[in-house]
């Protein structure tokens, strides 16, 4: 993870090749055509509300949902927006003014 310490929290994670990060148990668009999850994603902070960022994704028939991140069965440090782009390659989108890491 590489996390550049700026305003917005911008970072970059990259896991080893063999990982696959999938959206879980949701149908492909187009069964047999679809490219391999891949090994990185990205996260990006971004001015726009939950709404604007789902329309995006909606509009291009990318799965997007809301959720939120820490420690599992605990409360999360923050939520944000996946948005697999061509539902293969995740981009996990925050709003610029929401991303604060709760002590």
């Amino acid at each position: 993870m590489a996390i550049s310490g700026d305003a917005h929290g911008t970072m970059i994670e990259v896991y080893p090749a063999d990982i696959k990060l999938e959206p879980h148990a949701v149908p492909k668009r187009n069964p047999g055509q679809a490219a391999a999850p891949g090994a990185c994603h990205a996260l990006l902070s971004v001015p726009l509300s939950r709404e604007q960022i789902e329309a995006i994704g909606n509009r291009e028939r990318w799965i997007t949902r809301f959720c939120g991140r820490g420690a599992p069965g605990q409360k999360p440090l923050f939520h944000l927006i996946e948005v697999w782009v061509e539902d293969h390659f995740l981009i996990e989108v925050v709003r610029k003014a929401c991303w604060r890491l709760e002590n």
